[in-house]
């Protein structure tokens, strides 16, 4: 089965992190690399199943739970990259 609400809640996810990152210039790149890797990485899988199955579009509830923690772990990893990249800051004083 081929899901695509992951990949429109990474999508959506990007667009909006990346327009509050020029909105805002102080902020970090490193939420948007993420969300931007994990939309492409979904991307290029579905267009690989698309390519072997022929079916692209499947909306379901277990596709958006399964976007929905794919966004929490983006989230996560950031907040972890943003307090060890604090956390280097304060060492180093």
């Amino acid at each position: 089965m081929v899901y695509l609400m992951w990949l429109l809640i990474l999508l959506a996810a990007s667009i909006a992190s990346t327009v509050t990152h020029f909105s805002k210039r102080g902020s970090s790149r490193i939420l948007i690399l993420i969300l931007w890797g994990a939309t492409l990485m979904v991307l290029v899988d579905k267009l690989y199943s698309y390519a072997k199955s022929g079916s692209f579009i499947e909306v379901s509830e277990e596709s958006a739970y399964l976007g929905l923690a794919m966004l929490v772990l983006a989230l996560a990893l950031w907040a972890l990259a943003v307090s060890l990249r604090r956390l280097g800051g304060l060492l180093r004083r």
